[in-house]
């Protein structure tokens, strides 16, 4: 049995047919009801009612929670690029846009100042002084410039807000607390696609509880930085998978625009929608070669759909951003982080390439905020998303669409550190000896999603919730200074 194509334009959605047919086994791509297209037996998309809701006001909760104890514990600017991040959100909300050589702004170098930032060896002009840019770090110029601007424009039009308020909150502050708001979408969206593969309740929650967990997702969600979006990024990349994966929903638009919406908060959170592409184009070559030609070539379009509005977004915002600017400008950052590459570059690259893995391995929290039991936890989670996307491809046969979690978890941790030192070599010729894992923080719920799925097959609901809230009581203690 086959479906006709979508029509021209692909904006109607192909659905796969009823219970016991099987089109596009050879693939594992689409599921109705309780049975895979593959012929086995899965739970379901379930039907979501008042405890969900109930479920996801609490992650509310838990989200706001989380960002406003490390916003109010936590004084310092991060090292993290925090006071560039800042300006930025600060002067696109005031009707500027940085350009490569601009200098923070008045506001932004006096939080700075009188804030004080952990973890760098400058020495940073008196608090209630007025100097100029050059007295600061890196000439005071915002050298993160580059980046697309939706994250800034959204954090600073809801941190203007906010100011505005009789709350009594710096701008600063303010731009701080809208960390909770893209952490709760993060975690809400997380649980309700959890639920679209028929993950029950229990195992549901506790693998979103662990997303909040996690070390690095806390801080991003509490300083002012482009990679506070970043789990959300990593849902919309799941749904994805999960529409045509779980659902059999094979319209390429939706997944297009989401893609576009990804890469303009920040490139490097594209890793998770374009491991989700490969994982498509590879199910798309299989059903190809098993003689189903409709279904590899509506895989093919929204693989390709993907990718060119990736690249799209990051082609065009690099080029406007090219021609802005000082000409001749160097930039401050060049050789702090990166090293020059000697001979061709994949001998400085090799090393790397298993960086990611892990993804909570390296983190950082302001010394308020650190304690022996977060670092405990974040240890065992490095364990936990190390061996996450394994047991996933491990637990499940070929043709069971829940593998292909895993299977993109796994690709997209291999491809952080290629794209990583890729954009080091094009923008300055050089290599980053040592690749955060932060840098794959979009990629935390597919590695959740994956162990989450065996979780479910294999009943560990007990061992899901004592993982997860252990994990989080561990990080609550720590925020709150009562371990």
């Amino acid at each position: 049995m086959t479906t006709s194509p979508p029509p021209a334009g692909g904006t109607t959605e192909e659905r796969v047919p009823e219970h016991g047919d099987t089109l596009g086994s050879s693939t594992g791509i689409g599921a109705t009801g309780t049975r895979t297209v593959a012929g086995r037996r899965t739970r379901g998309p379930v039907r979501l009612s008042r405890l969900d809701v109930l479920w996801s006001v609490f992650l509310i909760l838990l989200a706001f929670t989380v960002s406003t104890l490390a916003v109010v514990r936590a004084i310092s600017l991060s090292p993290f690029d925090e006071a560039s991040h800042f300006d930025y959100a600060w002067s696109i909300s005031h009707g500027n846009l940085p350009f490569a050589g601009s200098q923070m702004a008045p506001e932004v170098l006096h939080e700075w100042s009188c804030r004080s930032q952990e973890g760098i060896q400058y020495i940073l002009p008196k608090c209630g002084e007025e100097h100029p840019a050059g007295d600061y770090p890196l000439r005071g110029e915002n050298y993160n410039y580059f980046h697309p601007p939706t994250y800034y424009a959204a954090t600073g039009a809801m941190a203007r807000v906010l100011d505005a308020l009789p709350v009594g909150v710096t701008f600063l502050t303010a731009a701080r607390l809208t960390g909770g708001i893209w952490l709760a979408a993060a975690l809400v969206g997380l649980y309700l696609v959890l639920r679209q593969w028929g993950i029950s309740r229990v195992v549901a929650v506790s693998g979103t509880v662990i997303l909040a967990a996690v070390p690095s997702v806390a801080h991003a969600s509490s300083i002012v930085t482009n990679d506070a979006p970043g789990v959300l990024m990593g849902v919309l990349a799941l749904w994805v998978l999960t529409r045509v994966a779980a659902q059999g929903r094979l319209g390429w638009l939706l997944p297009t625009a989401l893609a576009a919406v990804v890469a303009s908060t920040k490139v490097m959170h594209s890793v998770a929608m374009l491991a989700v592409a490969g994982i498509l184009l590879l199910a798309a070559v299989a059903a190809f070669r098993a003689g189903d030609r409709v279904r590899a070539r509506a895989l093919g379009i929204i693989s390709a759909g993907i990718v060119g509005a990736t690249g799209i977004v990051y082609v065009g915002w690099s080029a406007f951003q090219s021609t802005r600017g000082n000409p001749g400008w160097t930039n401050p950052v060049e050789g702090i982080n990166t090293e020059p590459v000697v001979g061709t570059p994949f001998g400085e690259w090799l090393p790397t390439l298993f960086s990611t893995f892990g993804i909570a391995q390296t983190f950082w929290l302001q010394a308020a905020l650190t304690s022996v039991l977060i670092i405990a936890s974040a240890r065992w989670l490095t364990l936990l998303f190390t061996v996450a996307p394994f047991a996933n491809v491990s637990a499940f046969r070929v043709g069971d669409p829940r593998r292909l979690v895993g299977w993109a978890s796994l690709l997209g941790c291999a491809a952080v550190p290629v794209l990583v030192q890729m954009q080091a070599y094009l923008m300055f010729h050089d290599y980053f000896p040592f690749v955060s894992s932060r840098y794959g923080i979009s990629l935390l719920p597919l590695t959740i999603a994956a162990i989450a799925l065996v979780a479910e097959a294999r009943t560990w609901k007990v061992a899901a919730a004592l993982v997860s809230f252990g994990s989080i009581a561990a990080l609550l203690a720590g925020f709150s200074g009562l371990y």
